[in-house]
């Protein structure tokens, strides 16, 4: 049997483990955060102004097309979807 002490330090662990995680989370998001603001050219591949150009059209179009023209599908639909919704909400052309 264990004794009161460490019965009350192994509850003590297991509280304070859910807000260490958080708290680790928040700092890592907070941290990946300020970094896309201050370098944003670093976290963008070419890849991602081709999906940005197909969700304003769209978003906004409604027609999943890079130029207008010709018909595309060669994405990840929910990828798509997420950045879709983000035009269609206001986001500029100037983004894409």
């Amino acid at each position: 049997m264990q004794s009161p002490a460490t019965n009350i330090t192994s509850n003590l662990v297991f509280l304070a483990t859910p807000r260490l995680a958080s708290a680790l989370l928040f700092a890592s998001i907070m941290l990946y955060s300020t970094i896309l603001i201050i370098y944003p050219e670093y976290f963008y591949t070419d890849d991602c102004y081709f999906y940005f150009q197909i969700a304003y059209n769209f978003g906004n179009k409604m027609i999943s097309t890079f130029n207008g023209v010709t018909l595309t599908n060669g994405y990840h639909p929910l990828w798509m979807l997420i950045c879709s919704i983000i035009f269609a909400l206001g986001a500029t052309k100037l983004l894409a």
